[in-house]
């Protein structure tokens, strides 16, 4: 069986497998044109010899055209792997350099924020520095101001003050030169008046000497008159001995009088105060007070009394039990009823 083309396919093979002319030596590739050696050519010739005699060729040919294909398509799947990781590789790279880019653009806004809010608090930082700048300015131009106001005032109320005192010197000074001229005018009316009464002086001063004199003596004779007439009347006095016993009656009566009304008086105000002045529950509870009467014509007391006589259901205190208006524990209300029906 002859296969015309079998001989070159294994002849291309042969160099895809790396395989020398003279076996895979090394030292023989050297020496190619100097020491060939064919026995290799011997070799591959009888063996394709004896591929062409076998009957199995034709599926060695076919098992290894497969072989090739398959090789060929591991090949383009290599491949096709290659592209795929090569595009992944590419899609990655686009990523990252997307996030990069994004990152960047991201840092860009950042920088650009913090740069804008540096900018704009140093903007309000000048701007208050500017405000209080303007205030301390106010401030001291108002402080100044007022200095000068202060000072304006102070220099107007010394003015003032100075002008009031030359005033009031300039009114002092006229009124003591008013006072002078009416002194001098004064002294000039009453001058005929002061001699006058200087001469007059000795006669005023001995008559109320004599004046008083006789003053002094009325009152003299009054009192010895006085005295004289109580001593007249203490001597007949005593010399008349019905006066003084009558005068004894009076004064002793009189002292027991004083004692019997003093002791009266206190033991009615005593017994008053007993009776009348007793603190308001023993008014109350007292039997005989007079605020019983009284109570006797008030409904709103009697009320529940006068509700029992109407319906028949009142009970005189004779027949009254002690306990029925007393609040007592049972067995100390018992023990007083045994007590009591014992006696």
């Amino acid at each position: 069986m002859n296969f015309p083309n079998f001989s070159k396919k294994m002849g291309v093979m042969q160099p895809m497998g790396n395989t020398s002319p003279t076996g895979g030596d090394d030292k023989g590739s050297g020496h190619i044109t100097g020491n060939f050696d064919p026995t290799a050519l011997e070799r591959g010739a009888k063996a394709l010899k004896e591929l062409d005699q076998s009957s199995n060729s034709k599926k060695a040919f076919e098992l290894i055209k497969l072989q090739e294909l398959t090789k060929q398509k591991e090949y383009e799947k290599q491949m096709e792997e290659l592209a795929l990781q090569k595009a992944q590789y590419l899609s990655h790279k686009t990523r990252i350099d997307n996030e990069e880019r994004r990152k960047t653009i991201n840092y860009q806004q950042e920088q650009e924020r913090i740069t804008a809010e540096y900018k704009t608090k140093l903007e309000a930082e000048a701007y208050q520095k500017k405000l209080l700048d303007q205030q301390r300015q106010n401030e001291e131009w108002l402080r100044n101001q007022h200095e000068q106001y202060l000072r304006q005032e102070n220099i107007r109320k010394r003015n003032e003050l100075e002008l009031m005192n030359i005033k009031m010197k300039q009114v002092r000074e006229e009124k003591a030169l008013e006072r002078e001229n009416m002194k001098a005018k004064i002294h000039e009316e009453n001058k005929g008046l002061i001699e006058r009464e200087r001469k007059n002086l000795d006669i005023h001063i001995k008559t109320l000497k004599t004046r008083a004199d006789e003053e002094r003596k009325t009152k003299l004779e009054s009192i010895n008159k006085y005295f004289e007439e109580f001593n007249n009347s203490l001597f007949l006095f005593l010399n008349d001995k019905e006066k003084l016993y009558r005068f004894s009656l009076v004064v002793t009566l009189t002292a027991v009088g004083i004692y019997t009304t003093k002791h009266s008086t206190r033991l009615i105000r005593s017994y008053i105060e007993t009776k009348l002045g007793k603190p308001k529950l023993i008014r109350e509870t007292s039997l005989w007070h007079i605020n019983k009467f009284f109570d006797f014509f008030n409904i709103k007391k009697n009320y529940t009394t006068l509700k029992l006589l109407a319906t028949g259901k009142y009970k005189s205190n004779k027949n009254k039990n002690i306990f029925d208006e007393i609040v007592l524990s049972e067995d100390l209300k018992e023990k007083l009823t045994w007590s009591i029906n014992s006696l």
